[in-house]
């Protein structure tokens, strides 16, 4: 089985998905910062979706935007397709002209009796 989440390290470290998790093969960001998970569990008490890392970082890429003055859907695109970003989920990345992530780094990693592995 291959999910391709970038997320699974924290569900796979929480109880509830432990058994389900068993033997799933997947792709995670190299540089992933598990703090992401750890805070947002102290915070509201509950593990995180799937999606909340990179939504973090889709919003903390667009606050940078407007930060520096950007606040047409141009301005805001060509901000975001003109350098890299550092994010939690995926660290220092940058987009194409599409928007689509252009450049970060991927491990092979699989669930095992409960523990994360990375497949060389």
């Amino acid at each position: 089985r291959l999910y391709g989440t970038d997320y699974l390290d924290v569900l796979a470290s929480g109880e509830m998905f432990k058994n389900l998790l068993e033997d799933v093969r997947y792709v995670a960001p190299t540089s992933y910062d598990r703090s992401f998970g750890d805070k947002y569990r102290e915070r509201f008490g509950e593990d995180p979706t799937t999606s909340a890392g990179t939504a973090y970082d889709a919003a903390a890429i667009l606050i940078q935007a407007l930060a520096a003055g950007h606040t047409s859907p141009r301005e805001i695109a060509g901000f975001i397709t003109s350098g890299s970003h550092e994010t939690l989920t995926f660290g220092k990345i940058s987009f194409n002209e599409w928007g689509g992530v252009s450049s970060s780094e991927y491990l092979m990693k699989q669930i095992k009796a409960g523990n994360i592995e990375v497949i060389p």
